[in-house]
């Protein structure tokens, strides 16, 4: 769907939720495509406790830790 600067100026709210139930709205600039609306995809939270019927090897803090510099020597 296209509308103006203008039309969505004036109903936001409405082409706002539009998108965010999956519609395309391309947003015109004197006739010319301007823009986009689209819908921010949540990212969900990775779960970094350990398997079932497995014991960890290290420590959750240590496998999420950065690694240090000499560590990264080869990998890069």
């Amino acid at each position: 769907m296209k509308i103006s600067v203008r039309e969505a100026k004036a109903n936001f709210s409405k082409y706002g939720d539009l998108a965010q139930q999956g519609e395309e709205i391309i947003v015109t600039k004197n006739g010319k495509d301007w823009c986009a609306l689209s819908p921010i995809v949540q990212k969900t939270k990775r779960d970094l406790s350990p398997l079932p019927g497995i014991t960890p090897t290290i420590s959750e803090e240590e496998a999420v830790a950065p690694l240090d510099p000499e560590d990264l020597e080869g990998w890069i």
